[in-house]
């Protein structure tokens, strides 16, 4: 069975992810906390775009450090945020193109052209 490592917020390199990209994620008594109250934290002290930004970061240390777990090589923190950001464009791009498809097929009647019967 694999050494468990150290908590995703706590190890070295999920702090120097933190760093580069300058998101303060205090939290106090954050080793007291579930999952669940750490999120809620996060949320309640962040915009939903740094909350977008902080939910994938967050997925991308927890990635690489299974990849760990597993034999592969440790990434640089720049690489972590580099693949996040791109991750997370494509996310944008791809939800994007959705609600075009979407709006494009499910267009309710225009009023104004519908064929009207009178009484």
């Amino acid at each position: 069975m694999p050494k468990k490592g150290p908590h995703l917020s706590f190890s070295d390199r999920a702090k120097a992810v933190w760093n580069k990209v300058q998101f303060q994620m205090f939290i106090p008594n954050i080793s007291n906390l579930n999952g669940y109250d750490i999120f809620s934290h996060i949320a309640a002290t962040n915009n939903d775009v740094d909350l977008e930004k902080i939910v994938c970061l967050i997925w991308c240390i927890w990635h690489e450090r299974n990849k760990e777990l597993h034999g592969t090589k440790l990434k640089p923190a720049d690489i972590i945020c580099i693949f996040s950001a791109s991750h997370l464009d494509q996310y944008h791009k791809a939800t994007l193109s959705t609600v075009i498809q979407n709006s494009n097929t499910s267009k309710p009647p225009d009023p104004h052209t519908a064929s009207h019967t009178t009484p």
